[in-house]
């Protein structure tokens, strides 16, 4: 088995235990203490592989590229304020 099947089958087993504890009130599907919504909470878990060591691309993507992308991100449209 190689690692990419071992990292598909982590994240069906992974996302299979996050509906596994999810909880019913008035017809949506919950996850946590918190108030999440199942379907959020899956879409967030998706995203974030991409980012996690190993997780989701050849790349690791540190903190500061993180960061890096967000001032991109936020300069572009004149959020950003500058600390100089």
């Amino acid at each position: 088995m190689n690692n990419q099947m071992r990292e598909t089958i982590y994240r069906k087993g992974f996302l299979d235990g996050l509906r596994c504890f999810a909880w019913w009130k008035d017809g949506v599907e919950f996850v946590g203490i918190s108030g999440t919504r199942l379907r959020d909470a899956e879409a967030v878990c998706t995203t974030q592989w991409s980012y996690a060591p190993n997780g989701g691309g050849e790349k690791e993507e540190t903190r500061n590229d993180l960061e890096q992308k967000q001032r991109i991100t936020t300069a572009g449209v004149g959020l950003e304020e500058e600390t100089s």
